[in-house]
């Protein structure tokens, strides 16, 4: 914009944004459906299947990595002044930026293992290589082992300004 014959101004803002979402199919799952205590729901960060790994078959459930919400967003402002004085063509002017990165993608929320522990024979406390099978232990509903974890969410914030000065004769 002229400010005067003599005298010019610009001036630009910006917005960038960008979301990926992602929602397992199973969100929203409420684990007393499958017989899990109730006492386990608050323990998960997402309410989301778990994930059940006997021993010598597939695992089952879905992959809990699936969740994932991302949103950034790139902030910008600038302005710069030009003045024409006799054969000097001066220009001053300033841009700043704000950054913001938020991210919210877990790993595993709950899982169950399943050895061949339990379906070892007759006498599970000997062990043997050739005994059990983690999807026996499964169907017993017996886990050996499990986790709930939680993952925190990343915020990261960053700012940058410049000026500049210059004189073109």
């Amino acid at each position: 914009d002229a400010l005067q014959p003599s005298l010019l101004l610009e001036a630009r803002a910006g917005l960038n944004r960008l979301g990926t979402f992602r929602v397992p199919r199973s969100y929203g799952f409420d684990i007393a459906t499958i017989g899990l205590p109730a006492s386990l729901k608050p323990q998960m960060q997402y309410p989301i299947f778990p994930r059940f790994t006997p021993d010598g078959v597939a695992e089952i459930g879905t992959m809990q990595t699936d969740d994932m919400r991302q949103a950034h967003e790139a902030w910008s402002a600038a302005g710069a002044i030009t003045k024409i004085h006799g054969g000097h063509l001066l220009k001053f002017g300033v841009e700043e930026r704000l950054y913001r990165y938020n991210n919210s993608q877990g790993g595993p929320v709950m899982t169950f293992a399943f050895a061949p522990t339990f379906t070892r024979g007759p006498d599970p406390n000997v062990a043997s290589q050739t005994a059990g099978f983690g999807f026996a232990t499964f169907l017993l509903g017996t886990p050996t082992g499990g986790s709930a974890k939680r993952y925190p969410a990343d915020a990261l914030h960053a700012t940058n300004f410049g000026a500049f000065a210059q004189d073109d004769w």
